[in-house]
């Protein structure tokens, strides 16, 4: 499960201040580029994996429709969460799925 790295690329990304909304196709390049320095990565994949932040913690991440651009999609995170903790239960879940069942 890459969500605690995911979240920590997008801590990198949009940092401590400026804006909180980008473009989800810069995003997506961004973070591919980093994960793939490991092993490779598709834009679907870096997709589910954003998707799948966004549903874990819809506090700090949202994908939303762009308003000028039709078919195009933004990434909103929230700085305003406490980060510390959320990433405590991000790495928590994951260290969970990687149990054997």
């Amino acid at each position: 499960m890459h969500l605690p790295r995911v979240f920590d690329i997008l801590q990198a990304l949009f940092g401590r201040s400026g804006p909180c909304l980008k473009p989800q196709n810069e995003i997506i390049a961004k973070i591919k580029h980093t994960l793939s320095q490991k092993s490779p990565v598709s834009d679907d994949e870096v997709c589910e994996m954003l998707k799948a932040l966004a549903a874990e913690a819809p506090e700090y991440l949202q994908i939303l429709p762009c308003k000028h651009r039709a078919n195009e999609t933004n990434i909103r995170v929230n700085r305003r969460v406490e980060l510390g903790c959320l990433r405590k239960g991000l790495q928590q879940k994951a260290n969970m799925a990687s149990l054997p069942k």
